[in-house]
């Protein structure tokens, strides 16, 4: 659990690094377009490096945080990758000092990929798997269960552009049907308002109702052989074999008869006489047997502004609210209350807080003695606990810093820094991050085809075989983190 806190906390990082990343604008090409340009045949280059300062922090417990202080500031990752044609070469290295304590290289063709790593035990085995592989399911053990049907809703929107631009027709079709069949349920009335009218929409679906129009759905996309061909290119094999499976059918529909499902599934929408929308609010019943009772979403309009509110009602009595104010210059503001599970011989807990994010594009700017094109960026986030809040919630800041430089030639490398800190504001105490990159010249990477050495393919094995990999391979990494963490406890006892 304390590692999983400290992964997720380097994790939400580097995410807020990468969306830093989005800058734009200069001369006849912007550094953003040079850089896309540049990171299609060039090589690529990056360094990070952490900082951990501070007594205690972010509420963790002090022997969480004391490790982190312990392994981050001397630790370093190296990344160093290279693109030809479909394919891609990348490795990465971890540093302590000048020793590498360890790397793991990736190639990829645009549909396979291979991986091999020292992390993952002593002997440096090659492993393949197909972009359709559950990857995570497969390190998590999980190969006997049926593949989880959010991660396969997640692929789906996740897909890449061409994919969703091949994809839109054919979905339009099943929208469409949707839509007409919304229809029969809504009621549509115009109300007087001080300044004019207003046109409400009123849907209301039985569960029962919905449940028919899902059979209805499953049976079209069955005999839709051009959609299951295109689902097939995202899912994951064991996803394949489960929903695209035709002989699954009358399977799904037993299943949905067996349902326990009350209450309606109510959509409502509010326009003004122009046509623009004032609310669009749903709310979505759930079986009995969920632990969730409804799920309700809204959003409005109040003086141009966007305000969404999100709330999960629990079958216990639990509750779990979120707002969201939107306004035209990027700045979110907001609030979160969840009622937290209790847990044996713990008092019930509530965590709730409030939250700001600000966003500063800036601009690109030219500086002609340098021959220096520069952007620089800003992203800043404050979370702030609220009195019902009893989690011990600690008020924190998250703020980047991003800088996009190059020369003005097309030809001249383009350097990206990030620089990132969590800070805890109560102790003062900083969890940081520093990303350095930048294009490189060409080199000749190592492709799957030239692959000379004996590799495991993943997507081939038996679940018996693939539970039993899965487990040796996380013990070892598991074991590597546990002599990583040994082998820095003298290091910093000299220090």
């Amino acid at each position: 659990m304390k590692k999983g806190i400290a992964f997720y906390l380097a994790v939400c990082m580097i995410f807020s690094c990468v969306s830093a990343l989005a800058a734009a604008p200069i001369t006849d090409y912007s550094l953003k377009e040079k850089w896309d340009l540049q990171m299609q045949g060039s090589g690529f280059k990056g360094t990070v490096t952490f900082t951990a300062e501070g007594d205690t922090a972010f509420g963790m417990e002090d022997g969480l945080w004391q490790m982190l202080k312990m392994l981050l500031p001397g630790m370093q990752v190296n990344i160093e990758s290279m693109p030809r044609s479909n394919n891609r070469d990348t490795e990465v290295f971890f540093l302590r000092g000048d020793e590498t304590v360890g790397s793991v290289k990736m190639l990829t063709d645009g549909v396979q990929n291979v991986i091999r790593s020292d992390i993952l035990g002593e002997d440096e085995y090659y492993y393949q798997y197909s972009e359709q592989f559950d990857l995570l399911r497969f390190m998590a053990g999980d190969t006997d269960k049926w593949p989880d049907l959010k991660n396969a809703l997640l692929r789906i929107v996740t897909a890449d552009d061409a994919w969703k631009e091949q994809a839109a027709p054919l979905f339009s079709v099943y929208t469409s049907r949707l839509a007409l069949w919304m229809q029969e349920y809504m009621d549509v009335k115009s109300e007087s308002t001080e300044n004019g009218y207003q046109t409400r929409m009123h849907c209301l679906i039985p569960a029962e109702d919905v449940k028919v129009q899902i059979k209805r759905t499953l049976s079209l996309l069955y005999q839709d052989e051009e959609m299951l061909s295109l689902l097939r290119q995202v899912l994951s094999r064991q996803e394949q074999d489960t929903y695209l499976n035709r002989s699954n059918q009358d399977i799904f529909f037993i299943m949905l008869d067996l349902l326990p499902m009350e209450g309606d599934v109510v959509i409502e929408r509010v326009y003004d006489e122009k046509g623009s929308a004032l609310l669009d609010s749903v709310t979505l019943p759930f079986a009995s047997v969920s632990p969730v009772e409804s799920v309700s979403m809204k959003v409005s309009y109040e003086d141009g502004v966007k305000v969404s509110a999100f709330a999960c009602v629990y079958r216990d009595g639990r509750s779990a609210q979120l707002s969201l104010r939107e306004t035209e210059d990027g700045t979110l503001t907001g609030q979160v209350r969840m009622d937290l599970a209790e847990e044996e011989g713990e008092d019930a807990q509530v965590r709730a807080f409030t939250f700001n994010y600000a966003w500063d594009a800036g601009e690109e700017t030219y500086d002609l003695d340098l021959d220096k094109c520069e952007h620089l960026s800003d992203l800043s986030v404050l979370i702030k606990p609220t009195e019902e809040d009893t989690t011990g919630i600690r008020e924190t800041t998250l703020s980047v810093r991003m800088s996009m430089t190059s020369k003005s030639s097309r030809r001249a490398a383009t350097y990206i820094t990030v620089d990132a800190a969590l800070t805890d504001q109560e102790t003062g105490s900083v969890l940081g991050m520093i990303l350095a990159c930048n294009t490189a010249s060409p080199w000749t990477p190592d492709t799957i085809a030239a692959l000379d050495a004996d590799v495991t393919v993943l997507d081939g094995m038996q679940d018996e075989e693939m539970l039993e990999l899965s487990q040796t391979l996380t013990m070892n990494v598991e074991g590597w983190f546990g002599n990583l963490l040994m082998s820095h406890l003298p290091l910093n006892q000299e220090e």
